[in-house]
Parts: C-alpha cells; sequence; structure tokens
C-alpha cells in the first residue's frame, strides 16, 4: 500500500486517513471542520488564506484592534522540513477536549467562531425561532431584535440562542432530529460554560443578557427530550429548580432588566375567562401534623390560585408569561417536598401543570400537560387519584 499525499490539511494534521472526497472529506463534515485541500505553504511563501469562518469580535472587547491570532512554533525534522501545523479546533470539540484532558489554545476573549452551520441556526431563530416565545407582537419584536443584539455582545447569550434554535429545528424536520438535538446539546453546553466564567462579575453584566441566557437555558431543559430525570418522573422535577435559577442569577435586582424586557416576566389582567375555578385543595393537608409541611403547603395552595386568577384574567396575548408565574413564586420548603415526590405536593403540581393545556399550539410547550399528569398518577397512585380528576378534565376539554 502506497500513502496518499491528496488527503486535506485538517486529516493529515490530525494524523488521519482521509477519503479525499471533494470539496469536504467525510471526516471533515463529520466534525465538522474546515477542510482545506492542497499543499502547505513554507514560512517564507505567502500568508495561506484565512479558513472558512466568520469570527464576530464582542464589543465587550477593551480594544479596538483585531486581536492578533495565537503565535505558534514550527517544528522541523532533520531534513529541515516544517511539519503540517495542526489546524485550529471546533469549538465544540475544544469543548470536548477538557474531559480528556487534551486543552487546545482558545479563541481570543470575547470572540465567538460561527461556522456556516451556526449561520444557519442564527438565521433561522431571526426568522422564525423568535416568534415562538410570546404571541403579543410587540414583545416578538423584542425576541427578534433585541435577543440578537445582546447574542453578539454576550457569547453566552449567543450559545443559548443557537441551543434553543437547533432543538426548534429538531422538532420541526423529524427526519434530521437527531443531528439537530446533538448541535443543540453542544450549543447548550458551550451556553453553560460561558454562563460559567461571567457569573463571578455578574453584577457588572447587563441585565437583559442575564435574563435571556437564563430563560432560554430554562426553555432548553423544558422542552429537551434528552433532559430525564430518574425513572418516569414529571419533567418538572428537573426544570422547576432552573427556572428558579432565572431569579438566582439575577439576584433578584429585576430593575436590571430593562423595560422592554420587563413585560416578560409578568402578565397584564385584562379580563374575564370561562377557565373553570381551582378544587378545594386545602382540605389535603388536614391530615399533616408537621407544622413547617402545613405551612409550606398552604402557601403553595395560595400561591397556585393567584397564578390561576391571573391566567383566568389575562388574554390569551398574556398567557405564556403567566404560565410561570407559579414556580419563581413558591417558597424552598414546598420545592423540597415536591423533590421528596410527597403526594400533596405532586398533586399541586399536576393542578399548575393543567394551565400548559391553553398553551400546546407553542412547539417547545406542545403535550406537556397531559404528560405531566400521567407521570403524577403513575408516582402518586390509585389513592390520591380523584383529586386529578379535575386536572384530567381541563386537559381533555382543552385537547378537543
Amino acid at each position: 500500500h502506497r500513502k496518499s499525499r491528496n488527503g486535506c490539511r485538517t486529516c493529515r494534521g490530525r494524523r488521519v486517513k482521509c477519503d479525499e472526497v471533494h470539496p469536504i472529506c467525510s471526516n471533515c463534515q463529520r466534525r465538522e471542520l474546515a477542510c482545506v485541500y492542497g499543499p502547505k505553504p513554507v514560512v517564507a511563501a505567502a500568508a495561506a488564506p484565512p479558513p472558512a469562518r466568520i469570527e464576530v469580535q464582542s464589543l465587550l472587547t477593551s480594544s479596538s484592534s483585531p486581536t492578533p491570532p495565537p503565535t505558534t512554533t514550527t517544528t522541523t525534522t532533520t531534513t529541515q522540513k516544517p511539519q503540517p501545523r495542526e489546524p485550529q479546533p471546533h469549538p465544540t470539540q475544544a469543548f470536548l477536549s477538557l474531559f480528556h484532558g487534551r486543552i487546545s489554545t482558545p479563541p481570543p476573549a470575547g470572540v465567538v467562531e460561527l461556522d456556516l452551520t451556526r449561520l444557519e441556526l442564527l438565521h433561522h431563530y431571526s426568522t422564525s425561532t423568535y416568534s415562538s416565545f410570546a404571541n403579543h407582537t410587540g414583545w416578538q419584536k423584542v425576541w427578534r431584535d433585541t435577543v440578537p443584539q445582546l447574542g453578539f455582545q454576550h457569547p453566552f447569550v449567543l450559545h443559548a440562542t443557537l441551543a434553543i434554535t437547533a432543538l426548534h429545528l429538531s422538532v420541526l424536520h423529524r427526519a434530521r432530529s437527531e443531528h439537530y438535538e446533538m448541535l443543540a446539546a453542544s450549543c447548550y453546553h458551550d451556553a453553560l460554560v460561558a454562563l460559567r466564567n461571567v457569573l463571578p462579575r455578574a453584577a457588572s453584566l447587563e441585565g437583559n443578557a442575564l435574563f435571556v441566557a437564563s430563560t432560554f437555558i430554562a426553555i432548553y431543559v423544558f422542552a429537551c427530550p434528552a433532559v430525564r430525570g430518574r425513572n418516569d418522573d414529571p419533567r418538572a422535577l428537573t426544570w422547576f429548580p432552573v427556572l428558579r435559577g432565572v431569579q438566582a442569577v439575577l439576584h433578584g435586582e429585576w430593575k436590571a432588566v430593562s423595560s422592554e424586557f420587563a413585560p416578560l416576566s409578568m402578565a397584564s389582567p385584562t379580563g374575564e375567562s370561562s377557565l373553570p375555578p381551582l378544587p378545594e385543595l386545602e382540605r389535603m393537608f388536614d391530615d399533616i401534623q408537621d407544622p413547617n409541611q402545613h405551612k409550606a403547603y398552604r402557601d403553595a395552595t395560595a400561591k397556585l390560585r393567584h397564578a390561576w386568577d391571573v391566567y383566568r384574567q389575562a388574554s390569551d396575548e398574556f398567557w405564556l408569561p403567566a404560565a410561570f408565574l407559579w414556580p419563581v413564586k413558591i417558597s424552598d420548603a414546598f420545592v423540597h417536598l415536591l423533590m421528596e415526590r410527597q403526594p400533596p405536593a405532586l398533586v399541586l403540581l399536576a393542578h399548575y401543570s393543567a394551565l400548559f393545556s391553553k398553551l400546546s399550539g407553542f412547539w417547545w410547550i406542545g403535550t406537556r400537560a397531559k404528560e405531566e399528569l400521567d407521570a403524577i398518577e403513575r408516582v402518586v397512585g390509585e389513592r390520591w387519584s380523584l383529586w386529578l380528576v379535575w386536572v384530567r378534565n381541563v386537559c381533555d376539554a382543552n385537547s378537543s
């Protein structure tokens, strides 16, 4: 067998066999790497053309001049021929390499590399995905115009935006759902890493950026089929702590969120609707002897009634923000009971999840109300089934 010197420079640099498919070989296409054919020019020759990538310079960069590329030292063999230089890894590969102890040179601070796949995601967000986070025309414009601008300034916002968009495409294109789900997971991890790096200086960051990124992360955990709890637990046990973390990230300083995003965290009552009132859930706690538990249940029930009242009095344009009031208002003591899978807490969760039966038109919500009800019924058993009749009736009425 004779070695071929016609493989792409990327495969040769990685010392793997290249199948020499043009214009992009199978290895580079699978790993989303830049595939360049041709001989590597020597140092004294003219500079090689830049790789096929677009760099978005963050506005956070203190210097207005371009960041110089990292310098490399060319090693030579005994024949003084330069060795091929390792190609710059894709951001996803650089992140994954951290788990194997091989840390590559990261991009300069404030620079986000966008390949064609991520440009596709950004285009889809600006033309379609943005409209799925609000059914109010004015708010949709905020998601369409302001969020991408924040993404260009804050990498963690951009990665979170790309993650939720890839997840949207996985729902729209079932034939390629696995591809988009893997892409979504990659962008999601990049968002977590970028956000974790900036949280120590969160006080100096823009409130809008933190709000958008943490909201997208919560929606990702809410909607992603790969994010599961233990066994057949309700999905809320996974995304509740993440959603409550939105306030933790902002340290409760909602004043840091500007007026254009402030309406997204509240609902304005406008009238009455035909939604049925909640049953007398307080009777579930009559036999609870622990005063702290009894107080936690009573408080959670009162806030659930308030959330339903706001939801019932709001027009359909306000239903989406109103549906997420209860998880951020309940006490830590009740969340603890919920995570312990206490039946009364799960019954209250089922009555809350019934709100989503009116929002099934949103791709990231879908049939979540019925799915949560089915999971809760399996956990609490027949003894508590009578307390779930109201929830079943609401879900059936809104699904017809």
